[in-house]
């Protein structure tokens, strides 16, 4: 296991099988139970504004039947990803280079 997955693994983006929790159970040394400790039922699953927002996501995009506006809205998703990872999480430090993008578009 890398050091990104078990990262991922203890913030919960990526979560265990359930039909994985025998073999760490062995590993570990513990029975199965071990896992449940604590665990009342009462909170199963509590759905984040992000996980809601993402079903959306998927289920609206599923909706549309037109390959090249599927296409589109990938497109569309990649640019604004792409414009994030320039101006980073501040959304101040890297403004210079879309205006240079800008100013090479006009010329």
């Amino acid at each position: 296991m890398t050091y990104p997955q078990a990262y991922k693994y203890e913030r919960g983006t990526n979560r265990v099988p359930a039909a994985r929790l025998p073999v760490i159970a062995a590993v570990l040394g513990v029975r199965i139970d071990y896992f449940y400790e604590g665990f009342d039922g009462a909170a199963a699953t509590v759905q984040t504004q992000h996980h809601r927002m993402l079903g959306n996501l998927v289920r609206y995009f599923l909706a549309i039947e037109s390959l090249s506006e599927q296409e589109a809205l990938c497109r569309l998703i990649q640019v604004l990803a792409e414009r994030q990872a320039r101006v980073g999480s501040r959304g101040i430090a890297r403004l210079a280079p879309m205006q240079e993008e800008h100013a090479d578009a006009t010329a």
